[in-house]
């Protein structure tokens, strides 16, 4: 019976092998012989390309680009087979020509989530997206070519927009479940309800953000427990009527667990009096930032859990520090993707300039 002879070089080793070896070497310990080989599993395992304006956090499935020169690769999409998030801001547009952006995109199998700042989005680009679900477009406009491509989108992230211009097409947000937007002071919605949008996050200056959430029967609010609301106001008087808003919609949600209302000018200590009494699945509260909101709360909530037999955890300025001790498990980090679809642990604490673009990549 014959048996295979061994190979006595490092040279007659098959590739994976190699591989498998290499995996326990730092690449700058080879000769250049052997990055080739290095180089190309490791890029096969990469699915974001991103630019890194964000504090980059060092994984084996993410590209961060530097600098402003262009990327001299023949053929990115070879190099990057597996991408399902490509960052198209500043860097990587002055990278890689038009020209380079469409083949890639028409190559990429896998990609569904595209982000662009700094310019529009080409309608080139996105018909070459053929299964896209996650866009982060700029501007004021999705234009025409967008409002229509937006039906197939899953989560979407705009800037600077009204609510009134959401409601154009009637058809281009029937499959969201999750949309980011930072909402201008012009008009209100009146389209459709979104049935599948599970996450909102807005921040607006005007009271129709509120009335927004009369759109949104699906979101988790109304069926677990998370609330996120991030308001800027330009006055005293319109604070007020925001907040009388915000109360009528809090109030017909009795289920909710999690709320947060940073930043709110206009609640103060006599207000979570009657908070905590109207939500009695209430567990915990994010009042940060909230300058109405003293020690006298924190002593009359843990008086008030202490007669009732509830747990509720109440932060403020007075004790802030102390939520990412009590919570470790909430994400306070400036991501600017996640792979969880998990909007109390990767949204919940943060402020809204802060949230991801994408969740659940």
């Amino acid at each position: 019976m014959s048996t295979s002879t061994p190979p006595k070089r490092i040279i007659d080793l098959d590739e994976d092998c190699l591989l498998e070896i290499f995996s326990h070497i730092h690449d700058l310990q080879v000769g250049e012989r052997w990055k080739v080989i290095i180089y190309k599993n490791r890029l096969k395992s990469v699915k974001y390309l991103m630019h890194s304006n964000r504090e980059p956090k060092l994984a084996k499935d993410t590209v961060y680009f530097h600098g402003y020169g262009p990327l001299k690769v023949n053929d990115q999409v070879n190099l990057f087979p597996n991408i399902e998030v490509l960052d198209l801001r500043a860097k990587l547009d002055q990278k890689l020509n038009e020209n380079d952006i469409l083949h890639f995109v028409n190559k990429a199998n896998k990609l569904k989530g595209l982000i662009q700042e700094e310019s529009y989005f080409s309608e080139e680009i996105i018909k070459k997206c053929e299964n896209l679900e996650m866009l982060a477009p700029t501007g004021t406009h999705l234009g025409p070519y967008l409002e229509e491509y937006v039906c197939k989108i899953k989560q979407l992230k705009l800037r600077c927009y009204s609510l009134d211009e959401l409601s154009h097409n009637p058809r281009n947000l029937c499959n969201l479940e999750r949309l980011n937007i930072s909402v201008g002071s012009v008009g209100m919605y009146n389209g459709p309800k979104l049935m599948k949008l599970k996450i909102l996050e807005m921040s607006f200056t005007s009271k129709y953000g509120f009335e927004f959430l009369n759109y949104c029967p699906g979101l988790e609010i109304n069926n677990e427990s998370v609330s996120h609301f991030t308001q800027n106001r330009a006055n005293g008087s319109e604070c007020s009527q925001e907040w009388s808003s915000l109360w009528t919609l809090i109030v017909r949600y009795p289920n909710l667990k999690h709320l947060a209302l940073r930043g709110n000018s206009s609640i103060f200590d006599i207000d979570v009096k009657e908070l905590v009494a109207l939500l009695p699945n209430l567990e915990l509260v994010d009042f940060r930032k909230c300058d109405g909101i003293t020690v006298e709360s924190l002593n009359f909530v843990q008086k008030f859990s202490a007669m009732q037999n509830r747990k509720i955890n109440l932060y403020c300025n007075e004790n802030a520090k102390q939520m990412k001790l009590d919570l470790p498990h909430l994400s306070y980090d400036p991501d600017c993707i996640v792979k969880e679809f998990d909007f109390m642990r990767h949204c919940f604490a943060k402020d809204f300039e802060n949230l991801p673009y994408f969740i659940g990549v």
